[in-house]
């Protein structure tokens, strides 16, 4: 059962686990990270191309877009003893 949940994919969000979503320019995106690991044994990882990343707590975050167009957002953990990475699923945001 450890093993599983070690292994557990982590899954991020805009909220009510939407993954596509619409919003303006210059404001900023909230993205929910729905799967919980040990913040001493692992890191959460957001990466947002052309965003700025600003984390909230260990399981939010908020995106920021200065120009428009069609984004993805990814996620993966990444295991501080063996530096083993799970990555998790990428979600869309068209800023307009």
């Amino acid at each position: 059962m450890i093993v599983e949940i070690r292994e557990t994919a982590p899954i991020i969000h805009f909220g009510f686990l939407f993954t596509k979503i619409d919003s303006p320019v210059g404001f900023p995106v909230k993205v929910w990270q729905n799967t919980l690991y040990n913040k001493n044994g692992y890191q959460v990882s957001i990466k947002a191309p052309g965003g700025g990343i600003t984390k909230i707590s260990d399981n939010e975050f908020e995106v920021l877009y200065t120009t428009t167009g069609n984004k993805v957002i990814d996620v993966e953990v990444i295991s501080g003893g063996k530096k083993d990475t799970i990555k998790g699923n990428t979600i869309n945001v068209t800023i307009i």
